[in-house]
């Protein structure tokens, strides 16, 4: 999604907030890793303690990941 590259990372739309979305298209039947991380006005960035969230997009349709 932005290859743990924070500056490539894919932008989160706030318009529904407090929840922010975004999207992005991967092939079917993908196993994806990624972080949700803030980056600051300034550039700093902020990585999420813990594991990886993980998701594996469905073999056909769409699908919504959750991270909290």
């Amino acid at each position: 999604l932005g290859a743990w590259d924070p500056a490539r990372g894919v932008p989160m739309d706030p318009a529904a907030w407090p929840v922010w979305s975004a999207h992005v298209e991967l092939p079917a039947g993908e196993t994806v890793r990624f972080k949700v991380v803030r980056v600051a006005a300034d550039g700093a960035v902020t990585w999420p303690a813990g594991p990886d969230a993980t998701f594996t997009v469905p073999s056909t349709g769409a699908a919504v990941a959750r991270v909290e």
